[in-house]
């Protein structure tokens, strides 16, 4: 269970964002992502785990979002199977993920020609114990 609270600019790249409940292989991820071309916040649970959902192709969602100054913001919080992300304050996406994979636990930043302006990982504890 995490809060992660990251400012990405967007520089050259043209896709950039972060891969959660990543496999150290990359075998199983969750990405949230920012397509800079197409102006869109989105999610690609193609490698979200066969445990996610009785269908085959969990698929690619995404929707319009304009960048504040060329950086994107993302305030995301992984509670167990939920993945929940909003963007600079304005948009939101939220998602379900069940890795099949034991060691998919990890936390991966991508985007050529992007630079992390600052991020910060919290590890959160169960309410209930």
């Amino acid at each position: 269970m995490l809060h992660i609270k990251l400012t990405l600019e967007r520089g050259s790249a043209g896709t950039f964002g972060l891969d959660v409940l990543r496999s150290p292989g990359d075998e199983e991820r969750t990405r949230l992502f920012y397509d800079a071309p197409a102006a869109q916040l989105g999610v690609d649970r193609t490698r979200s785990g066969n445990n996610s959902s009785a269908e085959p192709n969990l698929g690619v969602h995404k929707g319009p979002l304009a960048l504040a100054n060329g950086q994107l913001t993302l305030d995301v919080f992984v509670d167990r199977s939920v993945i929940e992300a909003y963007a600079n304050s304005h948009k939101s996406i939220t998602t379900r993920a069940y890795p099949f994979r034991q060691d998919a636990l990890g936390l991966r930043l991508f985007g050529d020609g992007s630079t992390v302006k600052s991020m910060t990982v919290w590890k959160m504890k169960s309410m209930t114990g």
